[in-house]
């Protein structure tokens, strides 16, 4: 036996803790975590909970047939008690869920899920599942394995490209891209600054913005501030010091220093405390285009700000680099879900060549 603490999030905007136990109730049947749900019907919604403005969650057990038709049910608990069963349980027969196959031959199994009831304007009820699985997905597969998965099988649309891109390369300093020489460096595609290169050439053809962004710090360390405050060697952030050796540009970079906006960012995100915004909003930028490393750090950090300012945010995916390939492909796998279209190089630099260029 298993007990957990579940949290459910009602219409109401109330969370429920309950403490429910989590036995299968049908014997010898095997249990389906996350069967999914294929059709979902609705019922008018009980008198008692009508008069009393009430929202509820039902938990449930199901015994699901070979063709994913219901066959029995059990109520494991319910918030308010018994207020919303019956509704429930008149809507039951009518669910129907995704079969599922044990070696190549569909089965019976038993799935547990959450139900979410609230009221609409009409009176009607929406039974809404809110949860199949009371605790965290795990999975044999590696961090690669699950970014290629859903770059093969993407579960959301793109957000595409707007008409005014902007093109923000992070932290491609020496620091960060000579291994070798560096602790700190890198390398996750050798053929990545030539992307760059690419990306920052195709920018500038149609007169769209080039950005290249850095760290250095003063003498102190101070403007690092907390975060210079982990460690002190030669190697540590905050060490990175203007002028030196380790705050250059990669030499394999190409940079039109005379086009091309440079910025001395202290923190993860391109956009913090910098003055791209101001740059944007002059330009008109609609998308942003990130590149650089550490894929984990500062183009999550700033992915995720662009996003937050309404960017429509595309990461080519071998522009991006990182210390060790599972953060690297766990964040890939993460922004391409959240925050960003992750995809091929080729793609980007194909969409920028066929748009028309920026007349001012």
């Amino acid at each position: 036996m298993r007990r957990l603490w579940l949290l459910l999030l009602c219409a109401s905007g109330l969370a429920i803790a309950q403490d429910i136990e989590l036995n299968t109730v049908f014997a010898d049947v095997p249990f389906v975590k996350r069967a999914q749900v294929r059709e979902q019907p609705e019922t008018e919604y009980p008198v008692e909970a009508l008069r009393r403005k009430l929202t509820g969650t039902v938990v449930v057990a199901v015994l699901v047939d070979e063709e994913g038709v219901p066959l029995r049910h059990h109520v494991l608990s319910s918030d308010p008690p018994l207020v919303f069963n019956d509704a429930v349980k008149r809507a039951m027969p009518e669910f129907r869920f995704a079969p599922v196959e044990i070696g190549g031959k569909r089965t019976r199994y038993e799935t547990h899920f959450t139900m979410c009831s609230s009221r609409r304007r009409d009176n009607s009820a929406s039974h809404r599942i809110v949860t199949q699985e009371h605790h965290m997905e795990t999975s044999d597969k590696t961090a690669r394995q699950l970014f290629e998965a859903v770059k093969k099988n993407p579960t959301r649309k793109r957000f595409g490209f707007g008409a005014r891109p902007a093109l923000i390369n992070v932290d491609l300093q020496k620091a960060y891209t000579c291994a070798g020489e560096f602790a700190t460096a890198y390398e996750t595609d050798p053929k990545q600054l030539d992307y760059v290169n690419q990306l920052a050439a195709a920018m500038r053809a149609k007169n769209f913005p080039v950005i290249w962004t850095y760290v250095a710090y003063m003498e102190s360390g101070e403007d690092c501030g907390v975060w210079g405050t982990r460690t002190n060697t030669p190697d540590s952030l905050q060490n990175i010091k203007a002028g030196s050796r380790r705050s250059e540009f990669d030499e394999r970079l190409v940079i039109d220093r005379t086009r091309d906006i440079i910025i001395n960012k202290r923190m993860a995100s391109a956009f913090f405390e910098t003055n791209l915004g101001s740059l944007f909003n002059f330009h008109k930028i609609d998308t942003v285009i990130v590149t650089g490393g550490s894929t984990s750090g500062c183009v999550r950090a700033t992915a995720v700000d662009s996003l937050q300012r309404s960017y429509r945010t595309i990461v080519p995916e071998e522009t991006t680099a990182d210390k060790h390939e599972s953060p690297h492909f766990a964040n890939l796998y993460d922004m391409a879900l959240k925050y960003c279209d992750v995809i091929p190089v080729a793609e980007v630099i194909a969409h920028l060549t066929a748009m028309p260029g920026n007349q001012g």
